[in-house]
């Protein structure tokens, strides 16, 4: 009896075992890959994506200020101007921003057996004279009276004497001078010239232009 019932309980484990593997085999086989899935979104309803690595940008982007803005300069920039000597940049100078024109003619006389003559200049007070030019004038006559003029001098305050020449006398007896000079004045200047003769007096005209600057 016991015999019977061991095969019996060995035939019903049997059994349950083919049944489980019968239904296991059902299920695997059963299975398969799902389907794609196409999700449909419509413009104004799209689906949110993140993009990766580099992408390209199409028609236009709308930006919106979020904070305060921050537009300063890291270091220091090199800036380069391109103009040409036909447009050039303009350009100030900051350190006499209001240079004041000047020009004034001295008139005076070589007297008679003297070969120098001279006369001065005394600047306004607050200002400083850049003397950039000088021309001169004179007459004699080459038979009685006067002659040549052979240099001009000015003698500032500031760095002495500067000189400039006198063109050799027409025929009729015209001494001229035209020079540009860099002298500078702080209080007063003497304007000489000397000529190659003593006798008569000599009548002179002696233009200087520059330009006033105030006094530091």
């Amino acid at each position: 009896m016991k015999i019977f019932r061991s095969y019996f309980l060995a035939i019903i484990g049997f059994a349950i075992l083919a049944g489980s593997l019968v239904l296991s085999g059902s299920f695997t086989s059963s299975a398969k890959a799902p389907d794609d899935v196409n999700v449909v979104n419509t413009p104004g309803n799209p689906v949110p994506t993140k993009a990766q690595g580099t992408t390209a940008i199409a028609g236009t982007v709308q930006a919106q200020q979020s904070g305060n803005w921050n537009v300063g300069i890291t270091g220091t920039p090199t800036v380069s101007i391109g103009n040409t000597a036909a447009a050039p940049v303009l350009v100030r100078d900051v350190e006499n921003p209001a240079r004041q024109p000047f020009g004034q003619t001295f008139n005076f006389t070589i007297p008679d057996g003297m070969i120098q003559g001279q006369t001065s200049l005394s600047l306004p007070a607050g200002k400083h004279l850049v003397i950039e030019y000088v021309s001169g004038l004179s007459e004699f006559n080459p038979i009685s009276f006067g002659g040549p003029l052979v240099y001009g001098a000015l003698n500032t305050d500031v760095g002495g004497q500067v000189f400039y020449p006198w063109n050799a006398p027409s025929a009729n007896g015209i001494c001229v001078a035209s020079q540009l000079v860099h002298a500078y004045v702080s209080q007063s200047v003497m304007i000489f010239v000397e000529r190659a003769a003593l006798q008569g007096s000599q009548q002179v005209k002696v233009t200087v232009t520059g330009y006033l600057v105030d006094a530091p």
